[in-house]
């Protein structure tokens, strides 16, 4: 376009864009400065900065990052001869962008219109900056005479207007033309080309043109700075100008295309002039602007004066029904002032405001039920709620008909018309299903007078029909009254309630309230359920609303019963349109009622049931989880402490439904932690197993019902999970694992759960389903709002308790539209957090559409992930094998063990619950009768009155009757008492007065006086009521541990113990996994080592099977395999057995401390690895070595010997289900640990008294009187011929042995004088002592045990004073064996053997003289006879002697009688 080297009078885009703050220059005085026109001043700058090249104006050849610096340098004048003027003579202007900004004011731009004035413009600054004024020297003078002479190209005229070339000819041989420069043709559009040409690149600096420009003539020129004046060719520009065209083609396009941020520098006249106008209007508008704004702000400031006043009028002034004001004020859309104006209306009482929101009259009806008729007045002055009369035009409060006799179908039909089928009858409600919900609530068992009926409400409905309840005469009252004392009626101890909700909203509608004894049967509750499924058909509510999905209640067990019997009836017909759906979910249940009915329990009571079970529940392998062990590993969350575990595992209150669920969700997220299984203990790991076990199976139950998140077909896999994996556990523990009952009722509720969303599904898939509806929760949330009614004083009768209700229906309607005042139940909410009541259906965010969720899919994805938990448990295959067990007949989750058996419905011997018996041919449950017919109740005995109180004519009658309102409810007779005055008065009904001995008593008050004579108040502490019942405490408190379970010298729950058992006729060693332990009577969770081995610890816990490895005996140890000892035990009713976990308790005499080695069997090559399948993933178990186990099996039984415990005392277990797992066997299947002397007492003992003299061999029918023989002959030395010697010293008189230990035989002698012996000789045999310590012709050995009078000396009891505390038992001495216990024990003493030393007392000398019949009887020569102190005769029995039983002398009295008369 342009040569390079004049690059830089072009600036790039980004240096034309630069802001216009930069443009801004003082106006230079042009007139102080000259130029020169001669190019050849134009020097190169060094000292400039360097401006960057646009590399898409230069030519191809040209590196666009090449940097050029000019500057222009103004040089003194230049003569025709090259020479230049002085510096002194030279005006110098410095180079700068401040001064290359022409003075062209915008003003001047504006006025400037004509084309003439903007030539004469651009000339004039052109030629002054490129002329100048110089100095007018001779050299300039001279220079420019010799260029008025010289042939030149000068401009023609108007020096003004034109630029001067000034050159001199070098050559002269040529024609010589003059240059007649570049036509600028300027095809922009305006008005001319000086407006539209960019007049400011003429002045200095940046971007200046490197030409001029001749605009004299029609077509402007342009001359170049380097122009040579001339040109050989005519009409053609000379070299220099031809470069210009490239700058020209340059210019015009960026005429043509003005940026928009260009500089003012850089703009034409025409464009400066569009700025100038752009600014003159953003000025005015930022003018108009500024108008507008001062007047908003007046206006603004206008309203903050009214909105103050509005403020100082509220503050003021005490204005009523001012929210009213301000809502129709707001509604017509007043403005502040004309509120005001309003408000000061009201004041002077000009303004009334009417009508009311539906709000108001919520609020209204909100503290009418809460507050009563005073408050709703308060508030109707103050707040300007509605007043009751409003109220009454606007609301229908709820009304229950009373239950006055038995429950009839009238009461029921009056009900569900005025509370469900009129309100709801002009609503377009979506067909959905209801529920019937039933439970009860306490009442004061109290009579009262129903003005209505005019009769006497409260009394039971099951036996009020005994009764006319009319209260016409004071003798019908006292017919009641009779009938209550004679217990043939009762008063209603609690109300059944029996209401209707529907699945998709959160109403519910009681439709029945009858006062009950809580003496209905099974076949009464039946009766009931079937009128209320009647009623709800031939009332149209079926029709009109929705049939009835399920009947749900609590744990009652009549209601269960009857709820059984009738509502699993018969199985789902194949023609049902639920069969399709519900068969293919394989173990469900399908029995159901008429109409495809169910029996639903409410959740909240299983998750209560669930916390309570948590106590001791067996899980996989058999392992317990209990409270200790909880408790211990609870404490690794970080969120818990020892205070916090403690509230948890031992709540005040068992039914705190909040303290349950965090504690489930404590134990489901110490489940799901990751602990690291390599540093824990063998116990520790198999512990945490368990734990994750029991996680899973309350996140299972959990979840559905607390996680808004939740969609309906993960609730079914969750539900589906828990039902598969409590199946399997049941099956595996039975009762052990969970109740009979609780089964039962969970298994019952997700069935339901099931059968709802099911028929949802057929009846309109489009509706939402709600799990969280199912059960009587939401009726317990309706008892939670009529005892708020009482406010500090729950207690109520029965006619208060039909108000309550009825007020506690209206509050909950408010609350259902207004969720944010209700406050909720505290034991009933799922969380304690503010602000979270119950969960709500408008709180679940999950899918919860019925047609969304596939059952069968939901069903099945709840099985495998049992299965997974299953497999990860190592639970066995052949216990997970739900396709086998589910294909026998009559089984499925409700009944695991086939056969049509239910269980939890009646009661087994063992009381765990039952099995109830079914007949096979109908395929229907048939209770026993036990279960059907319930006890009579006991009447409570009468109370005496006292003297002081008045007796029931006089308080009827009395003036001032204590109780009694401020009114005078009496009547003064007149002095006729045969014809009293009517009772009359503004207020007073004369209906509800009776004459009682000449004056009106109002029926209230005879019922009061009457019929509740003997009334006591109940608790208002729920706690106190349910205990005082006979109930205890689900949890019982026990003693937490006081000091760090980490002491060595402590022993905890989950550590092992040996101990000896016998099993058949084996006594061996045991080791054994504490699971509870016992000090005094109190359930501890630790103790110290040092105090178990006492008699007043007992330790509980699981026997564990050990394998031995493959050495030999003296390098044996013994492995655990993960598993415990089981035994077979049989399920009632069926006959099936299952393997139950064995569980002992042993005293702690008998246990041995120990602690086992830990190993790995993966890295063992002497055991067989698959038998260790229960173990943890890890393989790390316990081992044991043989030696220990045989040395603790001695020292156990030398402890059960030394504290006397017989060998029947040892703790026996029955034969386990593998007898190879216990005793513990070695690989050939003999007994591994035995403990041998044991073993034979135990056979000595299981096949009774040996009969074969140990001596001689001889059958005899009396050991000891023929052992007896031996030892006295053995005594005198006579030789006899025996397999065996007597014994040397203190031979046995059962066995003749010395020296051992179980021979050792003790003697217990009470005040009364009977014998206890106790020893663990195998032959022992059982005697009559008083006829062995006398002797007989037949057996005249008299060799019995003695009590030693010198060793255990007896008190003579004191006269008058009671008898001492009898001495237990102490070693006793064979009467054969006397002399010599009296030779080595007591030798100062003579006797018949050695004649010196102090006599003996006679009574212990005779105690073991010898008859003549003994000692003839013995063969002992006449010579070595021990002579005794009486005679006797051969022909004579044997003559008893001194016997240690002591015996009462009938002739005491005579002897005393004749010693006194002696002395006197």
């Amino acid at each position: 376009m342009y040569p390079a080297r004049y690059e830089s009078w072009f600036a790039t885009e980004s240096q034309e864009s630069d802001s216009q703050s930069n443009c801004a220059s003082p106006i230079l005085d042009l007139d102080q400065i000259s130029y020169d026109l001669d190019h050849a001043s134009w020097t190169h700058n060094p000292t400039l900065s360097p401006i960057d090249i646009n590399a898409r104006s230069l030519d191809d050849s040209i590196n666009p990052d090449t940097s050029v610096l000019f500057s222009t340098t103004l040089p003194s004048s230049i003569h025709p001869t090259g020479t230049q003027s002085d510096a002194s003579d030279t005006a110098i202007i410095p180079f700068s962008d401040d001064s290359d900004t022409l003075p062209l004011e915008p003003d001047i731009l504006l006025k400037s219109n004509m084309p003439a004035d903007l030539m004469r413009l651009f000339s004039a600054n052109l030629i002054q900056r490129r002329a100048g004024t110089h100095r007018q020297g001779k050299k300039c003078l001279k220079g420019r005479n010799q260029a008025d002479s010289s042939p030149s190209l000068s401009a023609a005229s108007g020096s003004a207007s034109s630029i001067s070339l000034h050159f001199t000819p070098s050559d002269t041989s040529h024609t010589i033309n003059a240059c007649p420069g570049v036509p600028i043709h300027w095809p922009v559009p305006g008005p001319s080309f000086l407006e539209t040409f960019p007049v400011g690149r003429a002045s200095a600096g940046q971007g200046v043109l490197p030409f001029d420009i001749d605009t004299r003539g029609n077509i402007p020129r342009a001359y170049s700075q380097n122009c040579a004046g001339a040109t050989t060719t005519s009409m053609s520009p000379c070299s220099g100008c031809t470069e210009v065209v490239g700058f020209i083609e340059h210019l015009l396009s960026l005429a043509q295309d003005t940026k928009p941020h260009t500089k003012y520098r850089f703009l034409s006249h025409s464009d400066m002039v569009n700025v100038a106008r752009q600014y003159s209007a953003e000025n005015n508008r930022l003018k108009l602007k500024g108008l507008n704004d001062a007047r908003r702000v007046s206006h603004i400031l206008t309203q903050l004066d009214d909105y103050k006043s509005l403020i100082m009028a509220l503050l003021e002034n005490n204005i009523p029904h001012l929210q009213h004001i301000l809502t129709v004020a707001l509604k017509r859309g007043s403005s502040i002032r004309q509120i005001i104006n309003t408000l000061e209306d009201s004041l002077a009482g000009a303004y009334h405001p009417r009508g009311y929101t539906g709000d108001d009259l919520d609020m209204a009806v909100l503290a009418y039920r809460l507050g009563g008729r005073a408050l709703l007045h308060a508030f109707s002055h103050r707040l300007a709620l509605p007043s009751l009369r409003t109220l009454q035009a606007h609301r229908n409060f709820t009304s229950i008909t009373p239950t006055i006799g038995p429950i009839t179908p009238d009461q029921l039909d009056s009900n569900i018309k005025n509370l469900l089928l009129n309100p709801l009858s002009d609503s377009s409600l979506p067909r959905r299903g209801y529920s019937v919900l039933m439970d009860e609530i306490a009442l004061e068992e109290r009579a009262s007078h129903h003005r209505a009926s005019n009769s006497v409400i409260g009394l039971c409905h099951s036996h009020s029909h005994l009764v006319d309840p009319s209260l016409h005469t004071y003798d019908s009252a006292l017919r009641i009254a009779e009938k209550l004392a004679e217990g043939k009626i009762h008063l209603g101890k609690e109300m059944s309630v029996i209401a209707v909700g529907s699945f998709g909203d959160d109403g519910i509608f009681p439709v029945l309230a009858a006062p009950t004894c809580k003496c209905e049967d099974s076949e009464k509750m039946i009766s009931i359920f079937m009128l209320i499924r009647d009623r709800w058909k031939e009332t149209g509510a079926e029709e009109k609303l929705g049939p009835i999905f399920s009947f749900a209640m609590d744990g009652d067990s009549t209601r269960r019963a009857a709820g059984h019997r009738l509502f699993l009836k018969t199985e789902l017909s194949m023609t049902s349109k639920l069969y399709g759906t519900l068969s293919h979910m394989q173990g469900l249940n399908l029995a159901t009622g008429e109409g495809e009915i169910t029996l639903d329990f409410d959740y909240k009571h299983i998750f209560k049931h669930e916390f309570s079970l948590i106590v001791g529940m067996k899980l996989v392998n058999g392992h317990t989880v209990n409270r200790a062990v909880l408790t211990r590993y609870l404490s690794w969350l970080p969120d818990q402490d020892e205070t916090s575990i403690l509230k948890l595992l031992n709540p005040d209150d068992p039914q705190d439904v909040p303290r349950a669920i965090e504690l489930m969700q404590a134990i489901i997220t110490l489940s799901k932690n990751e602990f690291d299984t390599t540093t824990m203990s063998v116990g520790e790991c198999a512990d945490i197993v368990a734990i994750k076990i029991l996680g899973a199976v309350l996140e299972s139950i959990l979840l559905p019902f607390i996680d808004v998140t939740l969609s309906l077909h993960q609730q079914i896999a969750h539900l589906s999970r828990y039902a598969h994996l409590t199946f399997t556990f049941f099956r595996l523990h039975r009762s052990a694992f969970m109740p009979h009952v609780l089964y039962y009722d969970s298994q019952t509720m997700v069935k339901n759960a099931c059968f709802c969303v099911a028929k949802q599904q057929k009846l309109d898939g489009s509706q939402k389903f709600w799990l969280i509806q199912t059960g009587d929760d939401r009726l317990e949330k309706l008892f939670g709002i009529t005892r708020m009614r009482g406010q500090h004083n729950s207690a109520m009768n029965y006619s208060q308790a039909l108000d309550r209700i009825g007020a506690a229906k209206d509050i909950d309607t408010v609350f259902k539209k207004h969720p944010d005042l209700e406050s909720g139940s505290r034991r009933l909410k799922i969380t304690r957090v503010e602000g979270l009541n119950h969960i709500r259906c408008d709180l679940w965010v999950g899918d919860v559409v019925a047609s969304h969720c596939d059952l069968p899919s939901a069903w099945k994805d709840g099985r495998d992930k049992a299965l997974t938990v299953l497999t990860d448990a190592h639970v066995s295959a052949v216990c997970c094998a739900f396709n086998e067990f589910f294909l026998q007949d009559g089984c499925d989750l409700m009944r695991p063990w086939g056969e049509n058996k239910y269980l939890g419905i009646t009661s087994d011997i063992d009381g765990h619950g039952i099995e109830s018996s079914v007949n096979s041919a109908s395929g229907l449950p048939i209770l026993s009768e036990s279960i059907l017919v319930a006890g009579p109740t006991s009447v409570e005995e009468e109370t005496e009155l006292d003297e002081d109180v008045l007796t029931l004519e006089e308080a009827l009658t009395h003036d001032v009757a204590f109780g009694s309102p401020n009114i005078d409810h009496t009547i003064p007779s007149t002095s006729h008492p045969d014809t009293p005055v009517l009772v009359s008065g503004p207020g007073i009904n004369p209906d509800d007065y009776l004459l009682v001995h000449g004056k009106y008593i109002h029926k209230e008050t005879i019922c009061r006086r009457v019929l509740n004579k003997y009334f006591i108040a109940k608790s208002l502490n729920r706690q106190e009521r349910v205990y005082s019942t006979g109930f205890t405490k689900v949890n019982c408190q026990c003693e937490l541990p006081g000091r760090s379970i980490t002491g060595g010298d402590t022993f905890i729950i989950g550590d092992v113990f040996l101990t000896i058992i016998r099993i058949n006729l084996t006594v061996t060693i045991a080791l054994v996994r504490s699971t509870s332990i016992e000090h005094h009577s109190i359930t501890r969770h630790d103790i110290l080592a040092s105090n178990i081995r006492t008699p007043d610890v007992k330790l509980t816990g699981q026997i564990l099977t050990l394998i031995p490895t493959h050495q030999p005996a003296e390098q044996r140890s013994w492995l655990w395999t993960g598993d415990y000892v089981k035994t077979r035990s049989e399920i009632q009713g069926i006959k099936q057995t299952t393997e139950k976990v064995v569980e002992i308790t042993v005293p702690g005499l008998l246990v041995e401390l120990v602690n086992p080695e830990t190993t790995c069997v993966r890295m063992r090559d002497d055991i067989n690895s698959d038998k260790f399948f229960a173990l943890n993933n890890l393989g790390n178990t316990w081992i044991i070595e043989e030696l220990a186990l045989s040395l603790a099996c001695d020292t156990l039984w030398r402890n059960a010997c030394e504290h006397s415990i017989s060998i029947k005392n040892i703790l026996h277990i029955p034969t386990p289900s593998d007898p190879s797992m216990f005793p513990y066997a070695l690989p050939d299947g003999s007994a591994g640990i035995v403990c041998i002397e044991a073993s034979q007492q135990l056979a000595a003992a299981e096949l009774g008294p040996l009969d074969d003299c140990p001596l001689c061999g001889v059958k005899t029918d009396s050991m000891r009187a023929h052992i007896g023989i031996h030892i006295l002959r053995a005594s005198h030395g006579i030789k006899e011929t025996l397999k065996e010697e007597v014994g040397l010293t203190y031979p046995c008189g059962f066995c003749g042995q010395s020296g051992c230990n179980e021979c050792k035989i003790q003697i217990k002698v009470s005040s009364k004088g009977s014998v206890s012996l106790e020893t663990r000789c195998p032959y022992f045999h059982v005697f009559r002592y008083a006829n062995a310590d006398i002797g007989s012709k037949n057996r005249p050995s008299r060799n019995v045990p003695l009590k030693c009078e010198l060793c255990h000396p007896s008190l003579t009891p004191v006269t008058g004073k009671k008898s001492r505390a009898e001495s237990g038992f102490v070693d006793a001495v064979w009467c054969y064996n006397m002399i010599q216990h009296l030779d080595d024990v007591h030798p100062q003493y003579a006797h018949p053997k050695n004649p010196t030393g102090h006599p003996l007392p006679l009574d212990i000398l005779n105690t073991f003289m010898l008859t003549s019949l003994e000692q003839r009887d013995a063969s002992i020569p006449k010579s070595q006879w021990l002579m005794p102190l009486f005679d006797s005769d051969d022909d004579k029995e044997n003559q008893p002697g001194p016997s240690t039983r002591k015996r009462k002398n009938k002739n005491t009295g005579n002897t005393n009688a004749k010693k006194a008369r002696k002395s006197a």
